[in-house]
């Protein structure tokens, strides 16, 4: 029986290449669906997130032959993951998905913050506890870093356990909690930079 050999760490690119934007756009569905758009399908949001998603915040992990394996962003000042294109959301989710997405847009949003804020990591199912989520993370923080930014922040739902633990181990530190919407709420976590 031959040793199981550990696949090499995954190749971090920014921004997002445009060959690999609906492959992102699906990946990110699948983490974040209802959070992005509120009632829509899945065909419906994966063409809104192609068309919104901000490729210049984001930094993709991707395999040797060039595969999709996970993805981040970093929102600061300037936003996040997804750029306001409100042309886009009405043109692609249904009336009623609109109203739920005006909807969503009244509920309380997190706070203003000086630091980096992680914002959308998924991960490939197939590339899951492989060390993609933190070779997204340890590039992000380098990426804040040399922005200018004094810490990165993550915003993880407190059952995310295995949000929690990669953070933890990468050397996150608990800083409060916040609301994330009309009933959730999120724990805050940074690492100073």
């Amino acid at each position: 029986m031959e040793p199981l050999m550990h696949a090499a760490a995954p190749t971090i690119v920014t921004p997002l290449p445009l060959s690999l934007r609906g492959d992102a756009a699906a990946l990110v569905w699948g983490a974040f669906g209802r959070a992005v758009a509120p009632g829509a399908s899945r065909r419906a949001g994966i063409a809104l997130l192609r068309r919104c998603l901000a490729r210049d915040r984001m930094l993709a992990a991707v395999d040797p032959c060039g595969g999709l394996l996970g993805v981040v962003a970093l929102r600061g000042p300037g936003g996040g993951l997804m750029q306001p294109r409100p042309a886009a959301r009405r043109m692609i989710l249904r009336p009623w998905a609109r109203w739920r997405d005006r909807a969503a847009r009244l509920r309380p949003r997190p706070p203003a913050t000086s630091d980096a804020v992680l914002d959308g990591l998924a991960v490939a199912p197939c590339a899951r506890r492989r060390g993609v989520a933190s070779a997204l993370v340890i590039a992000a923080a380098d990426r804040a870093r040399r922005q200018g930014f004094a810490a990165l922040r993550a915003e993880v739902a407190p059952g995310d356990a295995a949000a929690l633990q990669l953070y933890r181990a990468l050397g996150f530190q608990p800083a409060g909690r916040i609301r994330t919407g009309w009933r959730a709420q999120a724990l805050v976590l940074r690492l100073p930079l």
